[in-house]
């Protein structure tokens, strides 16, 4: 047939050897037809310009007789379209694209796999194009028709086809590093696309990971692309046989991945791939047809970036390369992909054209202009080292060794040459054991070295969503002087925040960053809003804590989750987890509501220390916990939100109910160690510490937050029971006997020894000052070495949250752990000097004192109780009116005692309904109302209704009450106190 009757073009593809035919205006409505879509898609209709072989000639010793293309006699079907005067097979002449009014069908649609052994069922979409196609206009395809989201990172993997070269050591790691780098962020893969070697590993492994890594109930999607060639792929005759049949073509072809040994250089297609491209150069067999479409895809994609739906351009993409061995093919792809600016990754250890290239690297001298050249006593061990690992078997059986020595001086050592003038691009990652490097890190540097992340990209916001803070480190933050001057700080910042990337964080503030002048309350804001979307607990915590009046929610129900939170709602649940208010915001100053978003805190990292307890972030809240200006009060306050989270789960997700407890008694842990470090360190400055009033919680000290939150550990720890101790005797210094003593006879009380508090604390600091003195007098000026009570005051009072936290965990576990029930007393003094303070103020020091009060209390009530128990004994039944006085007396002592309970009631600072809860739920109060109520019952019976038998019997139940009653003292003697704790556990 004359080709130029038909007004053809003639275009030869040196890469694919195919003649490509074309006519110049076909018309719309054959390409409908011959793409079977809607003439909409028209479009796309020169990507399925396949070739075919026009002329039939068999290869000399072929046993099944097939043609130089690949194919037998039958598959040759366009043989009418050999041009004349073609009579040998030539692949610029024998291969060509047939044009109208013979069209090939275009094979194109969906796989669905079905494995042998595993019987599952995938589906994937595919379409067989030409080797020349076009491939901005393949990528506007995947687009368009395959609705491909645009990637924020592309990993191409060439090589790796061979699998007996690879062990399972190096398997792993390439499978860990590759996982790592593309699941941070919703990434593309580009593979080979078949079932065997690394590709398969790496395309199984993604498919686990998938299933695994949910981001905000959003599957971070791993997109794996297939490229291969038409000819290599198994079943591909029955594919082209499928999907060219008119009835069978729009329905998805059941493809089978056969397991076992399939022909050389035949391959099934894995089924963990999202889609395939598979390149058709008119040859079976032929492997390689879709390298320049892949290079062409990968250059537009790292440059105008992959275009959306509505054909708009997109921006460029962070694209790198990683070699896993490969053929002689590879020096030319690895070539045009570093002319191209893209990085590449060489996987060093594993043979074939990466191993031949480091090497090439490794024997070469710098050039002067940034490149290199290869030594040229060195080219002979290069030219041995291809021939041994990177030919085929085939071309070594069939070729003698100087057309060997031809292909290796054509076709790879020019190109080998050009790599070595792109050597900024390279990195060498080594598959030893002995290397502790990563892929995934190795891949981040390499990338930015790109040419895309320097001009499109910032490193830095790079490395964080690669969760990479070494690379960031030592290859961004290691150039610059000035972090906080950074535009895109604070977003970044924002944003490792929200992810729980703690090592970022610390990152950062290392490198200057205040925390201070970021922390504002709209960030503070945002971040617990940010919690809620993705932290199923807190949000329906807020939403119960938030939910409107009944009036309110006849209207239509909103998702928890997209409800926007202040600070105040927060503030109202930190108070309903801790009953601590100002936990979550500061009070206002008069400002307006712009001001207030823009007002910063005091503490910002006890704010966010809070904010990650309530997010579920352990780690993040650790570290916030060890910059905090009060880490003993911020661990009770958070221990006791942990118990508080963990007590209101519901079913389905009580699972976490342990891990929330564990997370309490840690921070138990931690404030127990501080404070005991503290008390070893200095006794009157720790004490002090648990009892002066937080500024962040204001009107509460860490006594009264661990007493509220049932934290008895840290109650049982030697400095909050001296404190006690010291509050409890009110600044007497003198034994029990002596107290009573002076109870009996006030005017003993000039003899007792008083000191204040200010005053005892102004005489122990002088005292320690006048011993510091005499220290130094006796040793010089040398200063003793600090042991570890000095230690611990150091790391306490520094911002180091890293190895002095380890040091101060160290210290605070070789603690002994006190008794919960001792007792503590103050040294006894010798020769104690004359005490001169005023006997008024001594009195009402005396009287004052808990340890004086309780005594007279416990007189009180004693007294109280002979006397009731000698009524009850001494009523005689003939003459009931003869004890009238004594029952007034005893009416009157129980309304008083009654007022007392009504004061304490009333006193406390809470709602009516917790005060009551509170009162309530000690079964002292309630044995109190109990024998008081029965006093009153038991007379007005008696004497108003003059049942005297009732009253008897209910003054009886009233002695058994009051005797009970006596037991309450034992809690304040350290001899009956363990007595009263076994006969509750009997």
């Amino acid at each position: 047939m004359d080709l130029s009757d038909n007004n053809r073009d003639s275009v030869y593809s040196a890469t694919s050897g195919v003649h490509y035919v074309q006519k110049r205006a076909p018309s719309k409505s054959n390409l409908g037809g011959r793409l079977g879509r809607d003439p909409v898609q028209e479009e796309f209709s020169q990507l399925f310009d396949r070739p075919v072989c026009v002329l039939f000639e068999p290869v000399e010793g072929d046993e099944r007789e097939r043609c130089h293309c690949g194919n037998v006699l039958t598959a040759h079907k366009f043989s009418k379209l050999k041009p004349p005067g073609l009579h040998k097979w030539d692949p610029m002449t024998s291969l060509i694209v047939p044009a109208l009014p013979e069209p090939r069908p275009a094979i194109k649609g969906v796989l669905k796999f079905v494995n042998e052994i595993e019987g599952d069922c995938l589906e994937s979409q595919f379409a067989c194009v030409g080797a020349g196609a076009n491939a901005e206009l393949m990528l506007k395809y995947m687009s368009q028709l395959w609705n491909l989201e645009p990637p924020s990172l592309i990993v191409s993997i060439y090589g790796g086809q061979d699998n007996s070269r690879l062990d399972q050591f190096q398997k792993d790691r390439i499978r860990q590093g590759i996982l790592k780098a593309v699941s941070t962020t919703n990434s593309w893969l580009l593979t080979s696309g078949t079932h065997q070697g690394m590709t398969k590993v790496l395309a199984d492994a993604v498919k686990q990971a998938e299933s695994r890594q949910w981001t905000n109930q959003k599957l971070n999607k791993i997109t794996c692309i297939g490229m291969n060639t038409w000819g290599c792929v198994d079943n591909h005759e029955a594919m082209q046989a499928y999907f060219s049949h008119p009835e069978t073509r729009d329905k998805g072809y059941k493809y089978k991945v056969r397991q076992r040994r399939i022909d050389p250089g035949i391959a099934p297609l894995n089924p963990n791939h999202s889609c395939f491209i598979l390149a058709d150069n008119g040859r079976r067999e032929e492997p390689d047809a879709e390298l320049q479409m892949r290079l062409e895809m990968e250059h537009t994609l790292s440059r105008t970036g992959f275009p959306s739906h509505d054909s708009t351009p997109g921006a460029a993409i962070p694209l790198v390369v990683v070699c896993v061995g490969g053929l002689m093919p590879l020096f030319e792809a690895i070539s045009t992909t570093l002319k191209h600016g893209i990085p590449v990754v060489l996987c060093d250890g594993l043979g074939g054209a990466s191993d031949v290239i480091l090497a090439a690297l490794r024997n070469s001298i710098d050039q002067g202009d940034g490149g290199k050249i290869l030594i040229p006593e060195k080219s002979s061990v290069i030219k041995k080292m291809i021939k041994d690992s990177v030919l085929s078997q085939n071309i070594l059986d069939n070729l003698d060794d100087p057309e060997i020595d031809t292909i290796i001086e054509n076709e790879a050592m020019p190109y080998i040459q050009i790599i070595l003038q792109f050597t900024h691009l390279i990195t060498d990652f080594k598959l030893n054991k002995s290397h502790g490097q990563e892929l995934d890190g190795e891949i981040l540097r390499v990338l930015l070295k790109g040419d895309v992340a320097k001009n499109f990209y910032d490193p830095l916001e790079l490395a964080l969503n690669w969760n990479r803070d070494d690379v960031a480190a030592q290859d961004v933050l290691a150039h610059e002087m000035d972090l906080p001057k950074r535009p895109n700080i604070d977003r970044l910042m924002l944003k490792a925040i929200m992810e729980g990337k703690t090592n970022f964080v610390k990152l950062f503030m290392e490198s200057g960053f205040v925390m201070k002048d970021f922390l504002i309350q709209k960030r503070l804001q945002l971040l617990y809003n940010y919690a809620a979307q993705t932290n199923e607990v807190l949000a329906y915590l807020l939403k119960k804590t938030t939910a409107p009046k009944k009036t309110e929610r006849l209207g239509r129900k909103k998702n928890p989750r997209s409800k926007h939170y202040s600070l105040r709602d927060v503030s109202k649940l930190i108070f309903s987890l801790s009953e601590l208010k100002n936990g979550a915001s500061n009070p206002g100053k008069g400002g307006t509501e712009m001001e207030d978003l823009l007002r910063t805190f005091d503490d910002p990292f006890g704010k966010l220390c809070i904010w990650a307890v309530l997010a579920n972030k352990m780690e993040m809240s650790e570290f916030f916990w060890g910059y905090a200006k009060e880490p003993v009060m911020l661990a009770l306050v958070c221990s006791r939100i942990w118990n508080s989270l963990a007590s209101r789960l519901w079913p389905g997700e009580d699972v976490f109910q342990p891990e929330f407890e564990a997370n309490a008694d840690d921070y138990t842990e931690r404030a127990v160690g501080v404070i005991d470090v503290c008390y070893r360190t200095d006794h009157d400055l720790a004490r002090h510490l648990i009892e002066q009033p937080s500024f962040m919680w204001p009107g509460r000290n860490r006594m009264d937050v661990a007493v509220s939150g049932e934290c008895k550990e840290f109650l049982a720890t030697a400095c909050v029971q001296a404190a006690v101790d010291a509050y409890w005797r009110g600044g007497l210094r003198c034994s029990p006997l002596k107290i009573l003593m002076c109870l009996l006879c006030p005017p003993l009380i000039a003899t007792l020894a008083i000191l204040p508090d200010d005053e005892e604390k102004a005489a122990q600091k002088k005292q320690e000052q006048e011993q510091k003195k005499n220290n130094a007098q006796m040793n010089g000026a040398a200063k003793h070495p600090p042991g570890k009570e000095a230690e611990a005051e150091t790391l306490l009072a520094s911002n180091n949250n890293g190895q002095s936290q380890s040091k101060l965990r160290k210290l605070s576990k070789a603690k002994s752990k006190p008794d919960s029930l001792v007792t503590f007393t103050l040294p006894k003094t010798s020769k104690e000097t004359h005490n001169t303070m005023p006997f008024i103020k001594k009195v009402k020091t005396f009287y004052t004192a808990p340890v004086t009060k309780f005594a007279f209390h416990s007189g009180a009530f004693i007294s109280f109780l002979l006397f009731f128990s000698y009524m009850v004994l001494t009523i005689d039944h003939a003459n009931p009116d003869g004890h009238f006085y004594a029952e007034i007396a005893i009416l009157v002592m129980a309304f008083t005692y009654l007022l007392e309970e009504i004061r304490q009631l009333v006193t406390e600072d809470a709602k009516w309904s917790e005060k009551l809860k509170s009162y309530l739920s000690s079964e002292w109060n309630m044995i109190d109302l109990c024998y008081l109520l029965l006093i009153i019952c038991a007379f007005v019976t008696g004497r108003v209704l003059g049942d005297h038998n009732t009253a008897r019997i209910l003054y009886g139940f009233v002695t058994l009450f009051i005797w009970i009653r006596v037991i309450r003292l034992y809690q304040a003697v350290d001899r009956l106190g363990p007595l009263w704790i076994m006969m509750r556990k009997m």
